[in-house]
């Protein structure tokens, strides 16, 4: 039964699609944390009376604005953020993809 099952299952190649998940999942958490640091700042500047902050994340000026009539963060340039975002998502697919068992041939 074990025979047919290796059989049947390709042991040899990559396996894109886990590192898309991989990569996928990776995007939204790197967003996520990238957002909790906005509304950290944000909070902060509130609780501090107001004020505006401007930020350099991964390249890309960020202007964070916090006073009691308006609460808002812009990014300007965001190129260099998006790049750096996708170079880790590409580390994390090719980690779980298994990328290293490209070159392997079959017996």
């Amino acid at each position: 039964m074990a025979e047919q099952y290796t059989s049947s299952v390709d042991l040899e190649g990559p396996r894109y699609l886990s590192g898309a998940v991989a990569a996928g999942a990776t995007i939204c958490i790197v967003v996520f944390l990238l957002l909790a640091y906005a509304i950290g700042t944000l909070d902060t500047l509130y609780a501090m009376g107001g004020g505006t902050r401007t930020a350099n994340l991964w390249g890309s000026e960020t202007v964070f604005v916090s006073t009691a009539e308006v609460i808002s963060f812009e990014i300007t340039n965001s190129l260099p953020m998006i790049l750096v975002v996708l170079a880790i998502s590409a580390v994390s697919f090719l980690l779980f993809s298994r990328i290293w068992r490209l070159g392997r041939r079959s017996a």
